[in-house]
C-alpha cells in the first residue's frame, strides 16, 4: 500500500490545494495565516473530506468546537514532561 501525501504551510494554501483526490486532512489548530479553526469552517462549506484536528492545543473546548465544526476526530498530542 502507498500513500500520495501533499502538505500545506497554513489555511489558506490548505483550502487552495483541496480537491476530490484527497481522502484525508491532517491539520493542525495553530497554523498561520488562517487557523484550523477557521480553515476547517471553510473546508467544510465545500468539502465533506474526513479532517482530524491533531494539535497540541488539549483543552477540552479545543475538542468541542473543533468537533461542533465538523472535524472527524480531534486528537490532542501528548504534552512532554520532564529534561531530556
Amino acid at each position: 500500500m502507498s500513500f500520495d501525501v501533499s502538505e500545506a504551510n497554513d489555511g489558506f494554501a490548505g483550502l487552495e490545494a483541496m480537491s476530490e483526490e484527497i481522502d484525508l486532512v491532517l491539520m493542525d489548530v495553530m497554523m498561520p495565516r488562517l487557523n484550523g479553526m477557521d480553515t476547517l469552517k471553510k473546508l467544510r462549506e465545500t468539502w465533506e473530506t474526513p479532517v482530524l484536528m491533531l494539535t497540541a492545543k488539549g483543552e477540552e473546548i479545543d475538542r468541542v468546537i473543533g468537533l461542533e465544526l465538523g472535524a472527524d476526530d480531534y486528537l490532542p498530542k501528548p504534552s512532554v514532561i520532564g529534561n531530556y
